[in-house]
Parts: C-alpha cells; sequence; structure tokens
C-alpha cells in the first residue's frame, strides 16, 4: 500500500465505524418496535377475543329474555281470556239471579181477587115503579 493512502483509509474506516453504530441503533430501535409492535397485536387480539364472550353473553341475555318476553305474553292472553269467560259467566248469573228475583215477586204477590161482571149497557135501566 502506498503511504499516502492510509489517513485515507484511516478516515474511510473512521466513518465506516459511525455508520456501522448508527446501522446497529436504527436495528436495535426496529427490534424494539417490532417487539411493541407485536405486544399491541396481543394486546388488541385479546381485547377482541374478550369482546367476542362478551357479545356472545349479550345475544344468550337477549335471546332469553325474548323468550321471557313471549312467556309473559302467552299469559296476559290467557289471562285475558279468562277474564272474558269470567265476564260472561257473570253476565249469565246477573241474568238468572233477575229472572229468579221475577219470579219471587210474582210469588209473593197477594193473589188478585177476580173483579165483579162490569154492568153491561144492553141492560134495561132498574125501575123504580114496581
Amino acid at each position: 500500500m502506498l503511504p499516502s493512502k492510509l489517513p485515507a483509509r484511516g478516515e474511510a474506516g473512521a466513518g465506516f465505524a459511525v455508520v456501522a453504530d448508527e446501522v446497529r441503533a436504527l436495528a436495535q430501535r426496529s427490534v424494539q418496535a417490532a417487539r411493541e409492535t407485536a405486544q399491541k397485536i396481543s394486546d388488541a387480539t385479546s381485547k377482541s377475543e374478550q369482546g367476542t364472550r362478551i357479545s356472545e353473553k349479550v345475544a344468550k341475555s337477549l335471546d332469553e329474555i325474548t323468550a321471557k318476553v313471549r312467556k309473559v305474553d302467552e299469559l296476559i292472553a290467557e289471562i285475558a281470556m279468562a277474564s272474558k269467560e269470567q265476564n260472561e259467566g257473570i253476565g249469565q248469573v246477573t241474568r238468572a239471579v233477575s229472572e229468579m228475583d221475577k219470579v219471587t215477586q210474582a210469588n209473593a204477590a197477594p193473589p188478585r181477587k177476580p173483579r165483579a161482571p162490569r154492568p153491561s149497557s144492553t141492560r134495561k135501566p132498574y125501575d123504580s115503579r114496581r
């Protein structure tokens, strides 16, 4: 090698060392960023799975609520039908009691005396001279 080229190589070697240090630091920051990204992806996946489980529980609860609301609706319909039948039965009892009251009043009334026949206009007037 030529002596005039030695200092140039030293400067180049020093520059190469600086660049290598920068590349190494950049690689370390890239590794750290990759770890952080992997952790964030893991956290997001975990939260997504947890959200899915919660959504499934909510859907199951809503299905149960829907079934219970349908049951309540059926019970209300049965109560309405029973109430209608009861109302009709009360109406029948009311009419029967009214009829019994009429019969009782008719039986309790004093018997009517037959009327005496009314004098007819075809009869001869009474002659007081006889």
